[in-house]
């Protein structure tokens, strides 16, 4: 081991470790995969031995298991210290709205960097579709929100777009089912309505078979079998199987993720949207 080691090495060491693997990490760290290889294997030869175990997937080594007990704790205190240099005063509250799905997807990785930055910060989230979410950021009881739109109005702040795709389980035939089920999203929803359009102008049956504001709830349904389920990209799991024309299901319109902003003063909450639209960008 040698008698220093780079923070940088570490944050990329860290990334690879959170997200299971280099690609992944290359994005979170703003880096090529060849990079994140080549900072992996310098670290691994400053640390006297293999950190990952590879394979079909990357594990940790029990080295790398102790270095990275150490690593968290070290970048930890790294960024806390420059946050406390640079905005030392930076202090209050943000009230943000996200949608359960982006929550799972995004909101980790937005936290960590936001909590690095900005440590005396206090976070609110609130979970819920993007309707409500407008008419809480309205009322005044949110600072930002990022909601789905399928036509957003000029002059919205666009940070993502993507493709509406069908998505079933892969050991399982329920596509190939009349009535067709569906596991969607609550009634209101832009998706749940172009799917129900869609098959109806096709003339295939449906039925509901799930119906969940949780998309942890429509993503058990399909993999356990249950139902086929209309969703935004970004909310389908490696595990799951896309669904095309092929498998007799329509297309569907994109959808469009914008970051709405309340009228407060600037502070914190610009800070925030800065993580969060740099986070939707590695994304997109």
């Amino acid at each position: 081991m040698g008698e220093t080691i780079s923070t940088d090495l570490l944050r990329t060491f860290a990334a690879v470790a959170d997200t299971g693997g280099f690609t992944r990490a290359a994005a979170r760290v703003n880096r090529s995969q060849s990079a994140v290889s080549q900072q992996i294997k310098r670290l691994e030869e400053e640390a006297g031995g293999p950190l990952f175990l590879r394979g079909a997937s990357l594990s940790l080594t029990p080295r790398g298991e102790r270095l990275l007990a150490y690593a968290r704790r070290i970048l930890l205190l790294h960024d806390q210290a420059l946050a406390e240099l640079a905005e030392p005063k930076m202090a209050g509250l943000v009230r943000l709205g996200a949608s359960e799905d982006y929550a799972v997807r995004f909101l980790p990785e937005i936290l960590e960097g936001f909590a690095r930055s900005h440590p005396n910060v206090e976070v609110h989230v609130r979970c819920e579709p993007g309707t409500r979410l407008r008419g809480r950021l309205e009322e005044g009881k949110l600072d930002l929100a990022v909601c789905q739109m399928h036509d957003p109005a000029e002059g919205r702040e666009v940070i993502l777009h993507e493709p509406t795709v069908w998505i079933g389980s892969p050991a399982h035939q329920v596509h190939r089912l009349s009535p067709l089920p569906l596991a969607v999203y609550h009634r209101g929803c832009h998706v749940r309505s172009w799917a129900a359009a869609a098959l109806e102008a096709m003339g295939r049956p449906y039925r509901i078979a799930l119906s969940s504001p949780s998309i942890s709830a429509i993503r058990a349904a399909v993999q356990a079998g249950l139902a086929v389920a209309p969703v935004p990209r970004s909310s389908a799991s490696p595990e799951h199987r896309f669904l095309t024309a092929g498998d007799g299901l329509p297309d569907l319109p994109g959808l469009t993720t914008v970051l709405l902003r309340s009228h407060q003063p600037a502070g914190p909450s610009d800070s925030l949207a800065e993580h969060i639209k740099r986070a939707f960008a590695r994304h997109a």
